[in-house]
C-alpha cells in the first residue's frame, strides 16, 4: 500500500517530466511534417493532463477502491510506455540530426569547386594522382601534360560515372608513368573525346581500359606510343560508337588489326599520320561507314597495298 501511495506521488513528478519531454526541440523537429504523430502526441497530452488532475484524488481513495488502484496501474504502465516512445524519437531525432550533418559535411568537402568546367595539370613532378578526393559536378574537360611520377588520373575511391557525371574530354599527354585511368580502369560514361600521347604505360595496359561500356566516346586519338604498339586497335578494344580514330607517330606500329576496325560500324574518319613502319591497310578492309581517310607520312604505304590490301 505505501508503494502505491508513495507511487502515485511520484506519478505525478513523473507527468510533469514527461510533459517537458514531449515539448522538447528533438521531439517537435522530429514529428513536424508528419500528419499522424502530432494527433497521437495531442491525444496523449490531454489523457495525461485530466490524469495528472486525478492523481491526487486517486492516492485517497486508492486504499478502499480497487478500480482506482488498478486504474494507478494501468496508468503507470502507460507513461512507462509513453516515456520509452519518448526516449526511441530522441534517439531516432539524434540519428537523423548526426545523419543530416555527415551529408553537408561530406557535400562541403565533396564540392570544393562546384562551378569547376575545366581542370589542366602541366609539369607538377611530384603528384602521383591528378585529381583530388571529391566531387567534380561541371567538370567537362581534363588536361594533363608533363607530370612524371603520375600513375592514375582518378582517385581509388571515386566512383567515376557519379563523381564526374558532366565529363566530356580527357586529354593525357607526357606521362611516362601513367598505368591506368582508375582503380578499375574505368572512365566516365559521358565521355566523347579521348587523347592519349607518349604515355607509354597506359597504353601497354590497353586491354584493361573497358572502354565497350564508353557508348558515348566519339573520338579516339593515340600519339606516340613509341615501341609498346605493333598492331592497333585490338578486337573490341574500342567501342562501336566511335567515329573518329586518329593514329599519328607511332613509330614501331606495322599493322592495322582488321578485327579491330570490323566492329566499329559508326566510324567516320580515319587519320594515320607518320607511322614509319605501316606498309598496309587490314585485308579485311575498313568499315563502310567511313567518310574520310587522311593518310600522311607512311613512307613504306604502296599503292597496291593501299587499295588492295596486304598481299
Amino acid at each position: 500500500m505505501a508503494d502505491l501511495l508513495v507511487g502515485g506521488a511520484l506519478l505525478s513528478g513523473f507527468i510533469n517530466v514527461l510533459f517537458d519531454r514531449l515539448a522538447s526541440k528533438e521531439v517537435l523537429n522530429f514529428i513536424r511534417g508528419k500528419k499522424v504523430i502530432p494527433k497521437l502526441l495531442k491525444e496523449l497530452e490531454i489523457t495525461l493532463m485530466s490524469a495528472n488532475v486525478l492523481l491526487n484524488d486517486a492516492e485517497d481513495k486508492q486504499l478502499g477502491d480497487n478500480n482506482v488502484k488498478k486504474w494507478l496501474e494501468d496508468l503507470k504502465e502507460v507513461l512507462y510506455k509513453a516515456d520509452h516512445m519518448v526516449d526511441k524519437i530522441n534517439t531516432k531525432a539524434l540519428q537523423l540530426r548526426m545523419e543530416k550533418d555527415e551529408r553537408k559535411r561530406a557535400k562541403n568537402k565533396g564540392e570544393i569547386f562546384p562551378c569547376l568546367e575545366e581542370f589542366e595539370l602541366e609539369r607538377c613532378q611530384k603528384l602521383n594522382m591528378a585529381l583530388p578526393v571529391c566531387n567534380f559536378p561541371s567538370l567537362k574537360c581534363i588536361d594533363i601534360t608533363s607530370c612524371n611520377e603520375l600513375v592514375t588520373v582518378f582517385p581509388a575511391s571515386a566512383h567515376v560515372d557519379s563523381t564526374y557525371p558532366r565529363l566530356k574530354k580527357l586529354f593525357i599527354r607526357g606521362c611516362p608513368m601513367v598505368e591506368s585511368f582508375s582503380e578499375m580502369g574505368l572512365l566516365p560514361i559521358t565521355l566523347k573525346t579521348l587523347s592519349i600521347e607518349s604515355c607509354d604505360m597506359l597504353i601497354e595496359n590497353r586491354m584493361r581500359w573497358n572502354l565497350q561500356r564508353n557508348l558515348s566516346l566519339k573520338q579516339f586519338e593515340i600519339i606516340e606510343c613509341g615501341g609498346v604498339v605493333d598492331s592497333f586497335p585490338e578486337e573490341w578494344l574500342l567501342p562501336p560508337t566511335l567515329r573518329i580514330l586518329s593514329i599519328k607517330f607511332c613509330s614501331n606500329l606495322k599493322v592495322l588489326n582488321g578485327k579491330g576496325f570490323q566492329h566499329l560500324t559508326s566510324l567516320q574518319e580515319l587519320n594515320l599520320h607518320y607511322l614509319e613502319k605501316l606498309e598496309c591497310l587490314p585485308n579485311e578492309g575498313l568499315p563502310q561507314t567511313l567518310t574520310s581517310l587522311d593518310i600522311d607520312g607512311c613512307d613504306l604505304l604502296i599503292s597496291q597495298k593501299v587499295y588492295g590490301g596486304c598481299i
